[in-house]
């Protein structure tokens, strides 16, 4: 170490580096000798213990981070307590270890900004500085200091009498010299003008010039403060003590105050341009005993020093403005009601607090997410417990009319959810609880689960969609995970609440650790238990999460679902929710179990869910020791577990165990009915449905050698026999029910649940009693006779029946015209029951709804003219040609989509629909043409997991021929005629010149044709085949085949199936097929794949003739994108002729006058980056292939009109003008007008230079190419004439200097002699014989 060099003050860069290498270098040889790797003293390994010396990694300055508070913690802490390390233990601990790996890379690593400063280092003057030698004392040891206390000449005493300490006098002493001092230092400015710092001396820069210096920087300060300006001075200013620590900060500006008299110092000032605005000081209020709001007396103690500032707070209250009309922060009570800005509330009810506005009674959401982080727990845990109610009465719509700006969403962007995360973890039970009503209020919804559960006996009501997010937009199928950034914690819960806090934030340990460890309050194990409900819901991967969670379902299984406890009379006495069964815990297993067979079956061969189920259900709720209400939830959430598992086929055994007691409630349930009295056992009647699929199955002999097999067996324990008696006691039910309703329900609504299930089951029951053995058909054809003759037909025309039937749009989702509130997010999303104002149920979800009832009568009628096609003439005219129905069904193709469009809940409106048309599909109906549109647009509204309907509606509905009026009306015809002979003037040529006719009757009648084959019908078949898994699984559950089914719940909600531009998809999938596979493709594409082309060009101008309606929320600029796709399918696709001719007429139908001003290429396509893009690739197309065709160019031409974007003419007249040549659209082709290509005037210098340039080189002309040869010298012409245009002056004088070296004399006289554009002239333009005198003297002033 010593033979190193010293760097020196001349030294570079290169010299310094080469210094450090030698120092590590060197460094490294005496480690290496060393048996101790570190640089601090520590102990040997003690060889006894075995303890080895802990390695930390050296932070390096260039590396230093700060802790991120907003990523949060991945590992859930543990619950443990650790014992403190002790200070000398942690004192052993090797502060920093060094790193291995060579001293030179890590030199060029890490040493990014070192030497920068390196060369910046300069020692210090010191040739002149005072260097005091010490003095010499004959005593061993320096001597004492003493204080001299007794020539300190202050007052000793204080005003009561006691002595000051001598600590005190000492201070006295010190701020009288000091004061001196500064005194002595006021004199020297005033004679000198300037005023040494007390801080900066000045020593560091030159001890010999200190003084001078420090000046010299004193009056460059006052040089720059004089350039800037006064707000420049405030944001240095700002700037500044930003940048300076605050404690610094602070001890500068305690140095600047004295607490003496200060004298003016005469400075000059002139040059400084600040006002007095510059440097504020506070103003000191001076206060008297007269503004003390409460007066002091005799004896109070700690009273010598009134603090004014905290008294004002005694003092009344400030009257409420609400004169300046200016939006105020919403503020709420303690019960999460809304205040309103002017309401008066008296103090003594404790909502006025020292904030923002004190006058205002409640707390803004800015003020609780500032209490929800208070160091006080009471204050905490209200902020949290207010914002909780908060969220839950914002969900129900509560403050939609109070609240301009959503609330959910706000407080989602502001973090709720992490400073939510945050309490669970604190100590304190208050807090946690608060913080599990926080989190439940966030994520679940009452309301929803309310409403799921009150459509459990409708068709398909079991079946719901998962409430996952979609991933996020960046995700690819690429294999190149490493490269992208993972998401954040921030990014997931902005994406997906749920996903973020199972993943991420560790939700369910942390639940499970409350649930088992701390003795919480019943509704706050309530509501951790509706958390895991609602986790469950978000999607089979997070339920199977918590099956798979150690120790969590037992605990919830022996807790909360026992077989024994305590009789209890009322829920008040329910103060610990453990060891009794709650309604709750059930709803939970329902989630787990819709989640998937393989988690059900978990459930019942691992915590015996079969035999806690056959508890509850086998003895009447009174028996059941529990509350009432709770008790008949129980049973009620009993039942509905146990028709989930038989979805699946399992638990079969449970109806044989306890099958006197399902008799003896079907007994009961009878004489109820008969006697027009409310029934206790529908929900039973309901499940028993369930049961009849399950003993309706084939039986399979095989060896079951799995787990899963073993409990699919359990279908083989029931058989028809089992459950075919039951039949006897449910049909005269229903019967009874039936004529009740059809002679009294126009007089009394009655809730019709109980008939709806016992519909359900006799639909059922006739849908699968073919394939029984020992099936009857000649009895079971009499059966069906008499049930239509004496039952199903009369009450269809009974006055009750009918009263529904008019009523029937009350209730209906699509129809109705309600609002919705804001309260929605993207990353939480929910079934939408409480999606409307406050106090406003969903019009389907009404009281005495019939839609449930509706689709299972008319499922009922479709399963007997199954069995029996004698009654499709007997029953079928009755209802397809009902005029209520009609009616119905004509609102629904009128009425424009609303806010229910897309809910959940309406899904049952369309399967209530697609029964109509079912039935309609049997039977023609007179106003077919009011079905057929009915059903293209419930195509559009069909969500994830009804994939089943729409291949059963393009099967039988959409494609069929008798569903497509052939006759149209007088007033159509006339149309047409109209149409035909304002649109068929104009004839189209192809590539070979031949004439393309469009004749729109010609073109309909051979579309009809194609439908007729079933031609078009199986290219969408085809098309959507790859949706197959999902279609088969749908149909599995729609027919419920319990054997097959594996899982209740499907894809994401709120998204539909098909688009509405679903019918040109087949278009946009073969572009992406050829695309990827290449031009061999092209040039040789499968006849299939055009004939596949030809059929969905005849549907989509089908639909366009026949049902404009439906195409009409299909912009223009999306249909002319996708029929594009078509030129870029294939080379020569666009060169046959049945294509051709239905590409000319879809051009002229999307280019009619009423439409030309809609067409915008610069709104976002779905599927396409931008149109520009596809503009692009359109034109190298027509380069390459298209022969000059006529269609093409036509399509072409489409973008080049001058409403549109200057960037796709620019790419035609600039990057792809090889385009030009082929380009031979006569004017007379053109189906627009020509004007829109010619108006306005172009004003672009380098467009027109274009159209300049490919003018003189005949790139086009008047004879090949008409209509570009047209355009540009239309702009050109008006562009020279044109002068008032200062701008262009310099580029119009080079344009006519170029006009006049132009050797086409031609071409010469069409840029000057312009005049207008007139298709019957030659080349479709007029020209001026003599020029008028303006033009002349233009002409005159840059040709001669």
């Amino acid at each position: 170490m010593s033979n190193i060099k010293r760097p020196g003050r001349g030294e570079t860069e290169e010299d310094l580096l080469q210094f450090q290498q030698e120092f590590l270098a060197n460094q490294k040889k005496e480690s290496s000798s060393q048996s101790s790797t570190c640089f601090v003293n520590v102990k040997a390994t003690d060889s006894k213990t075995g303890d080895k010396r802990k390695s930390l990694n050296i932070i390096h300055p260039d590396e230093i981070k700060t802790e991120d508070t907003n990523v949060l913690p991945s590992k859930i802490p543990t619950f443990e307590k650790t014992k403190p390390k002790s200070r000398f233990k942690a004192g052993r601990d090797p502060l920093y270890q060094v790193p291995a790996g060579d001293n030179k890379d890590i030199i060029n690593d890490k040493d990014n900004n070192v030497s920068a400063f390196l060369t910046q280092i300069v020692e210090r003057d010191t040739k002149n500085m005072v260097i005091t030698v010490p003095k010499q004392s004959g005593h061993a040891f320096p001597p004492v200091y003493h204080r001299q206390v007794d020539t300190v000449e202050v007052n000793m005493t204080k005003p009561s009498g006691e002595r000051i300490s001598i600590f005190a006098q000492q201070f006295v002493k010190t701020e009288t010299t000091r004061e001196e001092t500064m005194e002595e230092d006021v004199t020297k400015t005033m004679d000198t003008g300037f005023k040494m710092p007390g801080i900066v001396r000045g020593s560091g820069l030159s001890v010999s010039f200190a003084e001078k210096e420090v000046k010299k920087i004193h009056q460059e300060n006052i040089a720059k403060l004089g350039e800037m300006t006064e707000t420049e001075i405030l944001e240095e200013q700002k700037k500044l003590f930003e940048s300076i620590d605050p404690k610094v900060l602070a001890f500068l500006k305690k140095d600047k105050t004295s607490t003496g008299k200060k004298e003016e110092i005469p400075m000059d000032t002139s040059s400084i341009k600040t006002s007095e605005s510059v440097v504020k000081t506070e103003k000191q209020v001076q206060f008297t005993d007269d503004d003390i709001p409460v007066k002091r007396e005799k004896g109070w103690m700690s009273m010598e020093n009134i603090e004014y500032d905290k008294l004002e707070w005694i003092k009344e209250l400030p009257d409420i403005k609400t004169e300046d009309g200016v939006g105020k922060q919403a503020r709420f009570d303690l019960d999460g009601n809304f205040i309103v800005a002017d309401a008066s509330i008296p103090v003594h009810k404790g909502l006025h607090h020292h904030g923002d506005e004190p006058e205002r009674a409640g707390y803004s959401l800015e003020e609780l997410f500032h209490l929800a982080r208070s160091s006080n727990i009471p204050q905490r845990a209200l902020a949290l417990n207010l914002l909780a109610k908060i969220l839950i009465k914002c969900k129900e719509g509560e403050y939609a009319e109070y609240i301009k700006t959503a609330i959910l969403p706000t407080v989602l962007n502001a973090g709720i959810i992490f400073l939510l995360r945050w309490a669970l973890d604190d100590s304190n039970e208050s807090i946690q609880m608060a913080a599990v009503f926080g989190v439940y209020s966030l994520i679940c919804n009452t309301t929803d689960q309310n409403c799921l559960d009150s459509i459990y006996c409708w068709y398909q009501g079991l079946v719901q969609p998962s409430l996952i997010c979609p991933p996020p937009d960046d995700v690819t199928s690429d294999d190149n995970d490493e490269e992208k950034p993972q998401e954040s914690d921030d990014q997931m819960a902005r994406r997906d609440l749920v996903q973020a806090l199972v993943s991420r934030m560790m939700l369910i340990p942390r639940l499970k650790y409350l649930l088992v460890e701390k003795n919480l309050s019943a509704p706050t194990i309530v509501q951790i238990l509706s958390i895991l409900t609602r986790v469950a819901y978000h999607s089979p991967s997070t339920a199977y999460e918590i099956v798979h969670f150690p120790g969590i379902l037992k605990y919830i299984f022996t807790k909360f679902l026992p077989s024994t406890w305590i009789s209890l009379e009322s829920e008040k006495q329910m103060f610990e929710a453990r060891s009794y069964p709650l309604p709750e815990a059930l709803k939970f297993m329902a989630a787990i179990c819709k989640a998937g067979k393989n988690m059900t079956a978990i459930l019942m061969s691992t915590y015996n869910l079969q035999d806690v189920l056959q508890r509850y259900i086998a003895v009447p709720a009174s028996d059941l020791q529990l509350p009432e209400s709770v008790a008949v939830n129980l049973q009620k959430q009993s039942y509905i577990v146990w028709k989930i598992c038989l979805s699946y086929g399992l638990a079969g055994e449970l109806y044989l165990n306890l099958y006197s007691v399902f008799m003896k409630n079907l007994q009961s349930s009878q004489q109820a009915v008969l006697n027009n009295k409310p029934c206790e056992h529908t929900v039973m009647i309901s499940t028993l449905e369930s049961v009849l699929h399950v003993a309706a199955l084939p039986k399979i002999s095989t060896s079951f050698n799995n787990q899963e097999e073993e409990m699919e067996s359990d279908d083989s324990i029931l058989d028809w026999s089992n459950i075919s008696s039951v039949v006897d006691t449910i049909l005269p039910c229903l019967t009874h029910h039936l004529q009740y309703i059809g002679n009294n329900y126009q007089f009394q609504k009655i809730d019709l649940e109980m008939v709806t299930c016992l519909t359900n089951f006799m639909a059922s029951y006739f849908y699968r009693a073919d394939s029984q053995i020992g099936y009857n058909p000649v009895d079971t054809l009499k059966h069906i006779e008499k049930l239509c003759e004496e039952v199903l037909t009369p009450f269809w025309k009974s006055l009750g029946f009918r009263h529904i039937l008019v009523n029937i749009s009350e209730y209906s989702n699509i129809l109705s015209d309600v609002l919705k509130h804001e309260e929605v997010s993207s990353c939480l999303p929910s079934y939408g029951a409480s999606c409307l104002l406050i106090h406003t149920t969903l019009p389907i979800l009404k009281t005495f709804t019939p839609i449930g009832f509706l689709t299972a009568y008319l499922r009922l009628i479709s399963s007997l003219c199954r069995l029996h096609k004698g009654i499709i003439k007997q029953m079928l005219p009755d209802i397809v040609d009902d005029k209520d129905v009609i009616s119905y069904m004509r609102k629904i193709c009128q009425h424009k989509p609303g806010a229910l469009y897309s809910n959940y809940f309406t899904k049952y409106e369309n399967i209530f629909q697609y029964q109509i048309l079912k039935l309609c599909s049997l039977k023609e109906s007179s106003n077919m043409s009011v079905m057929h549109h009915a059903s293209l647009q419930l195509l559009t509204r069909l969500q994830h997991g009804d994939e089943y309907l729409i291949h059963d509606l393009f099967s039988y509905i959409t494609f069929s021929p008798q569903f497509l009026s052939e006759a149209r009306s007088s007033d159509e015809g006339l149309q047409s005629m109209a149409d035909l002979q304002l649109t068929e003037v104009k004839k189209l040529k192809s590539a070979t010149q031949e004439e393309i006719i469009l004749i729109t009757s010609q073109l309909m009648e051979s579309a009809r044709n194609n439908l007729l084959s079933g031609s078009i019908k199986s290219v969408y078949i085809t098309i959507f085949s790859g949706k197959e898994a999902q279609s088969s699984k749908s149909r599995e559950r729609y027919n419920n085949n319990t054997r097959k089914t594996e899982s209740l719940l499907t894809g994401r909600i709120d998204e539909t199936l098909l688009p509405h531009d679903w019918m040109f998809l087949p278009l946009v999938e073969l572009y992406n097929m050829s695309a990827v596979s290449g031009s061999h493709y092209q040039d040789h594409m499968p006849a299939q794949n055009i004939r596949m082309v030809g059929s969905v060009l005849e549907w989509i101008f089908l639909l366009e003739c026949e049902r404009p309606e439906i195409l009409r929320p299909v912009s223009v600029t999306l249909k002319l994108s996708r029929i594009m796709c078509t030129f870029l399918a294939g080379n020569n696709l666009f060169l046959e002729k049945s294509i051709r001719s239905y590409l000319a007429a879809l051009l002229r139908e999307y280019t009619k006058p009423v439409l030309l001003p809609q067409i915008d290429f610069t709104k976002t396509i779905p599927g396409l980056a931008s149109f520009f893009d596809l503009y692009q690739s359109l034109l190298e197309q027509y380069s390459a292939v298209s022969f000059g065709d006529s269609v093409f160019g036509s399509y072409l031409l489409i973008p080049l009109q001058q409403c549109h974007s200057i960037d796709l003419r620019l790419l035609l007249w600039g990057e792809h003008h090889d385009a030009l040549r082929a380009l031979l659209v006569s004017v007379q082709e053109l189906l627009l007008p020509i004007e829109r290509y010619l108006e306005p005037d172009e004003t672009d210098a380098s467009l027109l230079q274009h159209y300049f340039t490919h003018l003189t080189s005949q790139l086009i002309t008047p004879i090949r190419t008409p209509v570009p040869y047209l355009i540009a010298v239309h702009h050109v012409n008006r562009f020279l004439y044109f002068t008032q245009d200062s701008q262009n002056t310099s580029f119009r004088r080079n344009m006519w200097s170029w006009v006049k070296t132009i050797q086409n004399e031609k071409l010469k006289n069409h840029i000057i002699h312009y005049k207008k554009v007139n298709t019957d002239s030659e080349f479709s333009m007029d020209l001026y014989t003599d020029l008028p005198t303006n033009r002349q003297q233009t002409v005159h002033l840059y040709l001669t």
